[in-house]
């Protein structure tokens, strides 16, 4: 890897890490060096970017980079919580298979 993308990784790392912390302690997710709050959608980048420069970060294994040093206990939740923004496909697609996960949850 070429020096500015190290540091582009190590960058990332860094903003992820510090984001899964303030998350897990309920706190605002806010970028260490904007200041700005993180949207869910800007967090994904940052791991979807992370995941193009350096698919074997440890940080990529665990829902949240946090996992990695985390004492706090995890909840099992049944079914198991997904995200709708994450799923991919025309929005047709995607209104189908929250319809279907309906259908399957109030069964």
């Amino acid at each position: 890897m070429a020096a500015t993308l190290d540091q582009e990784v190590v960058d990332l790392e860094l903003v992820i890490t510090h984001l899964d912390t303030l998350y897990e302690a309920g706190a605002d997710c806010i970028h260490p060096t904007t200041g700005k709050i993180v949207s869910d959608p800007e967090y994904d980048q940052l791991r979807k970017r992370l995941a193009v420069l350096y698919p074997e970060s440890e940080i990529l294994k665990t829902p949240t980079a946090s996992a990695l040093v985390s004492t706090v206990k995890k909840v099992k939740h049944h079914p198991p919580m997904t995200s709708i923004s994450k799923a991919i496909g025309t929005l047709q697609e995607r209104t189908a298979a929250l319809e279907d996960w309906q259908v399957k949850v109030l069964a």
